[in-house]
């Protein structure tokens, strides 16, 4: 798969799933959002921006894996969006193993 195709596929994914994210998000904030507003900003993002979406911890902040190498090497390497966040989801459950309560505040979607 190539950086191109992955970041597309990302995209999409972040955009069929505004309504959950823009819910989600507005939940606990005083400052809402619209779904146009949430998909105005998903389309303004960069290849790298929307691929490193995914690969920040919800739970602690910290980059699970490093963009320059895991995710150019897993990019390559994949030969499907779901391949990919197959591996995505094995590097998750390796970084939060050494959190607090295991998976908890982690959300993958």
């Amino acid at each position: 798969m190539e950086k191109h195709e992955l970041a597309e596929e990302l995209r999409k994914r972040q955009l069929e799933k505004a309504e959950e994210f823009v819910r989600s998000i507005n939940e606990g904030s005083s400052d809402k959002i619209s779904v146009q507003q949430f998909k105005d900003a998903v389309n303004s993002c960069s290849e790298d921006e929307i691929i490193m979406s995914y690969l920040i911890c919800s739970g602690c902040g910290a980059p699970i894996l490093s963009y320059e190498t895991d995710v150019s090497v897993m990019t390559i390497a994949s030969k499907s969006i779901e391949e990919w966040f197959g591996k995505i989801d094995e590097a998750i459950a390796e970084h939060t193993n050494g959190h607090q309560g295991g998976q908890e505040g982690v959300d993958r979607v």
